[in-house]
């Protein structure tokens, strides 16, 4: 009965720690952009480095995020995209590039910009990176809390019960 313990606990850690790493990134610099305060339906350049060579990076604009466009690193890791605002977008707003470092981690490059005149939303929880664990991981926390809550009940009833009754 120890050993189940042991083994579902195992089981259960390995799980929360790889789906910690796959949540987690660590931006190395910000990716730069020709204008940080354009105007709604503007064009922007979007520069980039660090990405594996010849892999796809992905330009969002977030609060409420939105695909600006997908290019190709060159043979330096490197890339450069015309990306129009869109017209619906005002206020403080972050661009991220995001695709493959060249050791295979995810690789999100972030700036802030200011659109237009407008009123500045809250950037509290967009100004920093996410760090912290992914919906994934809460959902396998739950999962390994039930497997430990089932693991004591059945430990509980076993020692319960009077020795030579089956």
């Amino acid at each position: 009965m120890h050993k189940l313990i042991f083994f579902s606990t195992l089981v259960v850690l390995g799980l929360l720690g790889t789906q910690a790493v796959y949540a987690q990134y660590d931006p190395v610099g910000p990716v730069a952009v020709s204008d940080t305060s354009p105007e709604p339906g503007d064009t922007i350049t979007v520069q980039g480095s660090g990405f594996d060579p010849g892999s796809e990076v992905k330009i969002t604009i977030e609060s409420e995020p939105v695909l600006l466009a997908t290019t190709t690193a060159n043979l330096s890791g490197a890339f450069s995209a015309d990306v129009t605002i869109p017209t619906s977008f005002q206020g403080r707003h972050t661009v991220k590039a995001t695709g493959i470092a060249p050791d295979g981690s995810v690789r999100v490059l972030a700036t802030q910009i200011t659109i237009g005149g407008g009123q500045l939303p809250d950037t509290s929880a967009i100004e920093q990176p996410h760090k912290g664990l992914s919906d994934d991981t809460l959902v396998l926390g739950i999962a390994a809390a039930g497997v430990l809550l089932v693991t004591g009940t059945v430990l509980f009833t076993a020692r319960r019960r009077p020795h030579g009754t089956a």
